[in-house]
């Protein structure tokens, strides 16, 4: 009996979404009431989701249901679920932890300034439209007859002014993650940042030059613009979840603590024994007074009493 392709699921089990993979592994999963599916897959067994993230093979074994081996996955998900930053509030940092807000592209719609009307950024007509689609049942034929054949995957490349712009990109990323850098409490989904524009990338040029597998400088460009809308809506959600900032931290105590002071002139060593106990090691405070001190935020100077902000 021949297996039935799916090629979109609607509200699956964590259980039912194995089964179907198992059968065929190029899934998508639909839902416009997402959140139970959010709580029960996301959350609570999100290891699957997270192996499935790199794209090799994968073998669960199951006392109720036996041994499922899953083979060139490739998993969608499109969720659309209310809004949750309360449950970010109370539960964010577990969520976090488990990896799935890094290997997601979320949209809040509170976080659009203003509706977009679509005629305003690109020109077309229906027929343009007839074309996406029928490059789209193209690409899915295709990837259904690989399968088929068992042929391996065809893999996208970059041109070589838009490869040496990601390297460019991925350096400065890197660097921004260190310690006291901008995205240093950021850095899971920083962590990924290149891999989230490579995919976008991809995507794109797919419908842009169906016949092609190089990816143009010109289609990165569009795709690190979607991955810094995304990290800077990551930085938003997670902010609500991690409170202050070291930074934020500092100036704070700071202010609080000038009355006390008598001047504008603090002792790093004072510092270390009265602030928050986060930042009470050398090794903590001393990355974050550098760079408040980069920003023109304080002002450093020693003398032989010690060190100065």
């Amino acid at each position: 009996k021949p297996v039935r392709v799916h090629l979109t699921v609607t509200d699956p089990t964590p259980e039912a979404l194995l089964k179907e993979l198992g059968q065929y592994s190029s899934l998508g999963i639909t839902s416009d009431e997402g959140s139970a599916l959010y709580e029960s897959i996301m959350r609570r067994k999100i290891a699957i989701h997270n192996t499935l993230w790199c794209g090799d093979d994968y073998r669960i074994s199951r006392a109720s249901t036996g041994i499922t081996d899953i083979k060139d996955p490739r998993l969608g998900m499109l969720l659309m679920t209310q809004p949750h930053d309360c449950t970010l509030k109370s539960l964010g940092n577990a969520i976090r932890a488990t990896g799935i807000y890094a290997r997601t592209l979320t949209m809040d719609l509170t976080l659009l300034t203003r509706q977009i009307d679509i005629d305003e950024l690109v020109s077309g007509d229906e027929s343009d439209l007839e074309k996406f689609y029928a490059i789209q049942k193209k690409h899915l034929l295709a990837g259904i007859e690989r399968r088929k054949k068992n042929q391996p995957r065809i893999c996208m490349t970059f041109a070589p002014d838009a490869k040496k712009r990601l390297r460019y990109v991925g350096r400065d990323v890197k660097r921004l993650m260190q310690q006291g850098g901008k995205l240093y409490h950021y850095n899971d989904w920083a962590a990924r940042y290149c891999e989230h524009t490579a995919r976008s990338a991809a995507v794109m040029q797919l419908f842009i030059t169906p016949d092609s597998t190089v990816i143009t400088l010109e289609t990165l460009e569009a795709a690190l613009l979607i991955s810094e809308w995304h990290l800077n809506h990551f930085i938003v959600k997670m902010d609500v979840v991690r409170g202050s900032s070291h930074s934020e931290r500092v100036l704070s105590w700071l202010e609080n603590h000038l009355v006390k002071n008598g001047s504008y002139d603090f002792l790093r060593r004072e510092m270390m024994q009265e602030i928050h106990r986060s930042l009470r090691k050398k090794a903590d405070l001393e990355p974050v007074l550098e760079q408040l001190a980069e920003e023109g935020k304080i002002q450093l100077w020693e003398d032989e009493s010690g060190t100065h902000y």
